[in-house]
């Protein structure tokens, strides 16, 4: 729909009428902008029923119920839609969907169930949550299940049991457009982390056929590659939600640490691998090699390249090698004594025949952060 004004002189007369197709609607949705197709969070706990773009829910990008194979990507869910928003308890709120010339209100009763996660799917009921806060809200067309989620939000990664426990962060300031998150982390090592829901981990199982990501990573996309942070003493990490266009993740999400950057030499990142040999879990630790390397050591960081080993190392079927926190793979590998490239992928990982070998890992580090990555295996006979 277009909004059409008429201006007299200094006073602005506007005369049309909207009328839509509606289900169930007992709101009128104020159209002060160019309505587009969209899913829109609106109703006394949002604050508005003014369908504009800050309010709009975007589509699911990777529906993780779906099995793929190994190195290839997970699909989009379609008809599936999610947002982060501040809803106020004890208000009602619905969503508003528009698709072309229709207009459908969308709402259920909401049941609080495990760790307060309210779910409930579309039958014209109310919906309210019983706490003021922000909420990640999820629909799935397909089924019309709705699922709204508190945004209890945790750091984790290498810096903390490897990845073992979420570091849960406390809500220092909140409204309807802003929301602050802290975490006093104290001295932390150089390392690589994600964002995430604490309640949930890295995703929440909608139903049998869609499963949404719910942690933050790289440019603050839902399961965007891993962050990183200098080795920094009293570290306080923020992270901020401000309402924006759903769509534009950095415009929702925003994050920082702060406080004294301590010095990062090579002895002090944490390389090794990690696979099936040590039931995936904290990384084998490999030892820096002085000889081979070639850097340059600065006040607070070093820049060139440098080369790891790990001697005698009985290892059977896959593994990935971990560079502060990275959980980084590659293809199927031989006890060549040739070098070969290391990537960062969430599916492929490096597969090799049962045996006792010698690992060579080497990388070019600058601005605290590891770039072509190479690995390099002698079986030990």
């Amino acid at each position: 729909m277009k909004r059409i004004f008429y201006f007299l002189g200094a006073v602005a007369v506007t005369a049309m009428l909207f009328s839509c197709k509606k289900d169930n609607n007992d709101k009128k949705v104020d159209v002060n902008d160019v309505v587009n197709d969209a899913v829109y969070v609106l109703g006394d706990a949002v604050g508005t029923t003014t369908a504009d773009a800050k309010y709009a829910m975007v589509g699911v990008a990777i529906n993780d119920a779906v099995e793929v194979n190994e190195g290839e990507t997970k699909p989009a869910r379609d008809d599936a839609y999610e947002k982060y928003i501040y809803l106020e308890g004890g208000k009602a709120f619905y969503l508003y969907k528009v698709a072309g010339e229709t207009k459908t209100e969308i709402k259920g009763a909401l049941k609080a169930g495990e760790n307060g996660i309210y779910v409930g799917t579309n039958n014209g009921s109310e919906m309210k949550v019983a706490e003021s806060g922000l909420y990640h809200v999820v629909y799935d067309g397909p089924t019309e299940d709705i699922a709204v989620i508190p945004a209890k939000m945790a750091i984790k990664g290498a810096q903390w049991a490897s990845w073992g426990e979420a570091q849960f962060m406390e809500v220092t300031s909140a409204s309807a457009t802003q929301v602050v998150f802290t975490f006093e982390a104290g001295d932390i090592n150089a390392t690589e982390f994600k964002f995430q829901n604490g309640l949930t981990d890295w995703g929440y199982q909608v139903n049998d056929a869609f499963k949404i990501h719910t942690n933050i990573g790289a440019d603050m996309l839902p399961n965007g590659s891993n962050l990183s942070a200098p080795k920094t003493d009293n570290a306080v990490f923020t992270l901020t939600w401000t309402l924006a266009d759903a769509a534009k993740w950095a415009e929702n999400f925003s994050w920082k640490v702060e406080g004294v950057t301590a010095k990062n030499t090579p002895e002090t990142l944490v390389v090794g691998l990690s696979g099936e040999f040590n039931g995936w879990g904290g990384p084998e630790l490999a030892t820096f090699d002085a000889a081979a390397s070639s850097f340059t050591q600065g006040d607070l960081d070093f820049e060139g390249t440098v080369v790891y080993t790990i001697k005698n190392l009985a290892v059977n079927g896959m593994f990935k090698v971990r560079i502060n926190g990275s959980w980084d793979g590659g293809d199927v590998v031989e006890a060549s004594g040739v070098e070969v490239e290391v990537v960062a992928t969430d599916n492929n990982n490096f597969k090799i025949a049962e045996g006792t070998y010698d690992f060579t890992i080497s990388f070019d580090w600058a601005n605290g952060a590891a770039s072509n990555k190479k690995i390099k295996i002698d079986e030990v006979k």
